[in-house]
């Protein structure tokens, strides 16, 4: 058949795109026919099946991301505010980890973002270099759990410790 018209080796238009091996050893000739997937008709089971089948790891890194992006919004960050707003009267012991912890979730949850991005666009992951950094931060999110579940308290305590009252806190009641 045709070959696809393609930019050749200096950018110019009109190349022909040569035969090239695919993942199989078969030899194509640059043509690619792309097919829309129609999931309008297929039932939710269905829907969940073909997405397990194409992305196995798709709801574990889903589950990561919701998990890791709350405990960041709903506990470290408000941490971080109000150790800010202590001053020198905050703990100090944990700071480190906190900011660590928070740096470790948020820089995970943009390789899951990205990894997302690359599914939506159809690309292959498997062996893009994102799913190499995932394992790694993943390993580093688990080596550090021991030290998270330590400081969880501590962390519990900050969070319900009172606030020193600001200028601004006081006009406000006023």
């Amino acid at each position: 058949g045709k070959g696809k018209e393609v930019k050749g080796a200096k950018g110019k238009k009109g190349a022909v795109a040569a035969p090239a091996e695919d993942e199989l050893g078969v030899f194509s000739d640059g043509e690619v026919e792309e097919v829309e997937r129609d999931l309008s008709g297929l039932s939710a089971r269905e829907r969940q099946a073909l997405l397990e089948n194409d992305a196995p790891e798709l709801p574990a890194l889903l589950a990561d991301f919701t998990a890791y992006m709350a405990e960041v919004k709903e506990r470290l960050l408000p941490a971080k505010e109000r150790v800010k707003r202590l001053g020198n009267k905050a703990p100090t012991e944990g700071l480190q980890f906190l900011r660590v912890r928070a740096r470790l979730l948020l820089t995970y949850c943009s390789h899951v973002s990205f990894y997302l991005l690359l599914k939506v666009e159809r690309r292959a992951v498997k062996s893009h270099p994102v799913i190499e950094k995932l394992v790694e931060i993943r390993a580093l999110i688990q080596r550090l759990a021991p030290a998270r579940e330590a400081l969880d308290q501590q962390i519990d305590a900050l969070l319900a410790s009172p606030l020193p009252e600001r200028a601004g806190d006081r006009q406000l009641a006023a």
